[in-house]
């Protein structure tokens, strides 16, 4: 059964175009981080953060890339050292598409020092 689910995988690659390099990234061939607009000052925030031991949210959005973005950035602060994060994802109803005043409201609450969003477009 194992041959076939791949052989069927295989195909819906195939057919949306997607070659080995999605499954099997070359890091060294990803674009610099660095051409981001004000990736300096997030790197420097994100090292204050750790210096000073601030607690960090991590604002995500409901849908399933949304969690896992904020599961990402989770661990990849871990990685790095930033160990007091807290994760929040707004209720599709309550609070809909992005950041709702109730959440900022709940971070303030929390006492974070930091708030990174993540999946929740450029205005959040």
């Amino acid at each position: 059964m194992s041959e076939k689910v791949n052989k069927i995988f295989e195909q819906l690659l195939k057919i949306r175009g997607i070659g080995k390099d999605f499954l099997c990234p070359k890091y060294e061939k990803i674009s610099d981080p660095f051409s981001l607009p004000d990736m300096k000052k997030a790197v420097s925030r994100l090292k204050k953060a750790k210096k000073n031991h601030e607690k960090v949210l991590i604002y995500g959005d409901y849908d399933v890339d949304g969690i896992t973005a904020t599961a990402i950035m989770v661990d990849t602060l871990g990685l790095i050292g930033i160990t007091d994060v807290e994760t929040m994802l707004p209720d599709r109803f309550m609070d809909g598409y992005g950041m709702s005043n109730r959440l900022v409201e709940k971070a303030v609450s929390k006492k974070v020092d930091l708030v990174i969003t993540v999946d929740c477009g450029s205005n959040n």
